[in-house]
């Protein structure tokens, strides 16, 4: 026999001929000349309290009942059985198996999606406005980041459309600018056409997958493989442009170009400038917002030794704070209006007082300002146009002065 008794009960009361129905309202009004009175009438309080009485009384019988007990046992251990599971999957099991497991560790920070060589040679559709459209087809080509085993990175160049022959936008010559995009961690580089459409108004962009992303030859995922290849990709791009080169990092791909920019500046070889989108300090705080496991164990004793050791193990650190002050030109951030990490955003702790004393803002005069606006809009509005002509402007002047 079932544990589990439902009763219900339901009180109808009996009805009254319409002649003894009651026709006062629950609001009278009431004037004279020289006195008005508003009425309020309530029903009686007594069948009310009745009803309540008799619930009560009901729920006490079946709560009471010997085999009401019997079930309030089941359905006591059984909540407690849950729960226990739950805490031994998140606090136990899945923290053992990410300190303990690389290719998890990589499988919960990288989430790429690989693509057939044919498929990045399709036409493409950008937003020039909410209300127009085009097509273009990117240039699709390899470099190549390691000779010794031949390996390669798939990459795009996208040429500026919509600005006629002269090649100015709003008045302001750009054909000049070529910007390297290191995009997020998810997808590839047919994810990020939003991007796009937005830069390709100011900008050349020359946009390549990561090691393991797109077409781009299979390697093991850290972080020095992945700035090693960034930076054989920057020298590739100098040797065949002859203009400004800018970086732009989209969250990981902010990591990754601040120490790829980092890289850079000990090698006397700068670009003309680096723009951080939403950089996050440590990977290790930014899995305590953007995972739910690591969310749970953070306020845990053992979040350290858990999570932050095994991504030091396995060089998957990507530590923006350290290398941001090894960077010698200038930087700039751009954060999205509306983000939930800025608790962890390197842009938010750099106004912060009395935290993140690990992390020194940039000790030379390079940090220009930093902006705020809508990830979703598919154009540039004048706001953030003058800030990024304002990065393009200053980063020119360095690169002159340069050489």
């Amino acid at each position: 026999m079932s544990c589990f008794e439902l009763e219900f009960a339901c009180l109808i009361p009996k009805s009254k001929p319409e002649e003894e129905i009651s026709e006062t309202p629950l609001v009278s009004y009431k004037g004279t000349e020289y006195k008005k009175t508003v009425r309020l009438n309530f029903p009686s309080w007594k069948p009310i309290k009745s009803r309540l009485r008799r619930f009560w009384n009901w729920l006490g019988f079946v709560w009471f009942h010997s085999r009401s007990r019997k079930c309030r046992k089941v359905t006591f251990f059984f909540i407690l059985t849950i729960l226990l599971l739950f805490f031994m999957i998140v606090g136990v099991f899945v923290p053992l198996i990410f300190k303990c497991s690389t290719a998890f560790r990589q499988r919960v920070i990288f989430s790429p999606v690989v693509a057939t060589h044919e498929s990045f040679n399709e036409v493409i559709k950008l937003h020039k406005s909410y209300d127009s459209k085009t097509f273009i087809k990117p240039d699709n080509f390899y470099v190549t980041v390691d000779s010794t085993r031949n390996s390669r990175v798939g990459a795009w160049s996208l040429t500026e459309y919509g600005k006629g022959n002269s090649g100015s936008y709003n008045g302001r010559t750009s054909t000049n600018n070529y910007l390297l995009l290191f995009h997020d961690s998810y997808g590839n580089r047919r994810s990020y056409l939003t991007d796009y459409s937005r830069l390709l108004h100011i900008f050349n962009i020359i946009v390549f997958d990561y090691r393991a992303y797109g077409d781009s030859d299979v390697d093991d995922l850290n972080e020095s493989g992945l700035v090693r290849d960034s930076v054989e990709v920057f020298k590739w791009l100098r040797a065949h442009v002859n203009g400004s080169v800018f970086l732009w990092g989209d969250n990981l791909g902010s990591a990754i170009a601040a120490h790829t920019a980092a890289v850079l500046s000990n090698q006397s070889m700068p670009a003309c400038g680096v723009l951080l989108e939403n950089p996050f300090t440590t990977m290790g705080e930014q899995l305590a917002y953007s995972w739910f496991i690591a969310q749970i164990n953070w306020y845990m004793p053992w979040y350290k030794s858990m999570f932050v050791s095994p991504l030091e193990e396995s060089d998957l650190v990507f530590n923006t704070s350290k290398y941001l002050n090894e960077i010698t030109f200038p930087v700039s951030f751009l954060e999205w209006t509306v983000h939930r990490a800025r608790d962890f955003n390197i842009n938010i702790s750099y106004y912060k007082e009395n935290n993140y004393n690990s992390f020194d803002p940039p000790t030379v005069v390079s940090y220009i300002e930093r902006y705020y606006y809508y990830k979703t809009d598919y154009y540039i509005n004048s706001e953030l146009e003058n800030f990024l002509w304002s990065f393009i402007d200053t980063g020119r002047k360095y690169c002159d002065t340069k050489h």
